[in-house]
């Protein structure tokens, strides 16, 4: 650093004093970036109290060294003076990127793949997914992320993708937060996905062929050549149902028969739970439908809170139809307690709590599950309270 300051002469031009001064002004200029981005940029109150008693500080008393070095440049004053303005600024700087380093702060990347088996049924829903990445997007301004799924034993498959400005594709302008989000990065279009390459069996084509088109012109379906996706609309159609069928979807999709296969069998067996818990679920109705009065426990089912686990048709054999269920609770509530021993000996309840008799707990079945029990098989009473053996 002294043997390029001793370099500086008083001549003009002298390229070696040009130099400084050029670095010194580039040094100026990102400074004053940094504090017109903290102006302009909204930031969180934690996030700005240390940007406001320390960081600030910090660049206002580097930014007014760096000044006095200019000027002591351009007026050619002592280069001992240069050398003790210049070891100032350094000292000033390494310790302003010490303090930023020890924040740890993320290394934020504009454009992000994320390869991951968290997709639909893991833990997270479809549309939990899409929301986190995107809100993720927004908060790291990423111009690009993807999310691939990837399953043990095979090369992973897409189910998420954001570009920004994107959302011009289906709207004439851009959203209000890309409108005021510009590129980080250059500007990209999406990747295009993989389509299997037709001259060269088990091989896809190269992305630099691959077009976002279909043949006719027009834009390519979404999840045109993902295998899952297809393989889910063909089981739905009855088109994977022998293993000719397998054989061929692997051969066109170039993906190993083993894999479709076992997705194949995983599905067959999502849809075997599916109709075992929708059949048990009717035969609990069925059940619940043929019950009567005398074979439940009202005593129990009052004292014990739980009648709001009983479904409205279910109360329907002690009170009225045509009511609500909060009303039928009540009814059956202060009947139970009234034609009791143990009733006798409970203090009255009032309305609210008869009503919240249960309180917390969920209907035992759907109001899906409701809507197919049949209305014949119903048999509702028109008194507003049916006999009760004393």
């Amino acid at each position: 650093m002294e043997k390029d300051f001793n370099r500086i002469t008083s001549n003009i031009p002298c390229k070696y004093r040009s130099y400084e001064l050029k670095s010194i002004e580039r040094l100026i200029a990102v400074i004053s970036c940094c504090g017109k981005f903290i102006e302009e940029n909204p930031i969180l109150a934690g996030e700005k109290e240390i940007f406001a008693s320390v960081i600030v500080p910090k660049l206002s008393k580097l930014q007014l060294k760096g000044e006095q070095l200019k000027e002591n440049l351009r007026n050619m004053i002592q280069k001992e003076a240069f050398i003790s303005d210049f070891g100032i600024i350094h000292e000033r700087s390494k310790e302003l990127l010490d303090f930023l380093s020890e924040l740890d702060v993320v290394n934020r990347k504009p454009r992000q793949v994320d390869l991951t088996d968290a997709g639909p049924g893991v833990a997270v829903s479809n549309f939990e997914v899409k929301f986190r990445d995107a809100e993720i997007a927004c908060l790291h301004k990423s111009d690009y992320r993807i999310r691939v799924h990837r399953s043990r034993g095979d090369s992973g498959e897409l189910f998420f993708e954001y570009l920004k400005h994107s959302c011009s594709d289906v709207q004439t302008q851009l959203c209000e937060y890309c409108l005021q989000t510009e590129w980080t990065g250059p500007y990209m279009q999406r990747i295009p996905q993989p389509i299997p390459d037709l001259n060269r069996p088990g091989h896809f084509k190269d992305v630099w062929d691959t077009s976002f088109l279909q043949e006719d012109g027009t834009s390519r379906v979404r999840d045109d050549w993902q295998p899952r996706a297809n393989i889910i609309k063909r089981f739905k159609d009855g088109l994977l149902n022998n293993a000719e069928a397998v054989t061929n979807f692997a051969k066109e999709f170039c993906v190993n028969e083993i894999h479709v296969q076992a997705y194949v069998t995983h599905i067959v067996n999502l849809k075997n739970a599916q109709n075992i818990r929708s059949n048990d679920r009717k035969l609990q109705n069925v059940r619940k439908i043929r019950k009567q009065y005398k074979d439940y426990d009202w005593e129990k089912l009052v004292l014990d809170r739980n009648l709001n686990r009983l479904l409205v048709h279910e109360l329907q054999t002690q009170t009225v139809k045509n009511r609500e269920k909060s009303d039928k609770v009540k009814l059956v509530t202060r009947h139970v307690l009234s034609n009791s021993e143990k009733g006798h000996n409970q203090r009255v309840v009032s309305d609210d709590e008869a009503e919240n008799s249960g309180e917390d707990v969920e209907e035992v079945c759907s109001d899906e599950d409701e809507k197919e029990e049949s209305e014949d098989e119903i048999e509702e009473s028109e008194e507003e309270i049916l006999y009760w053996p004393r």
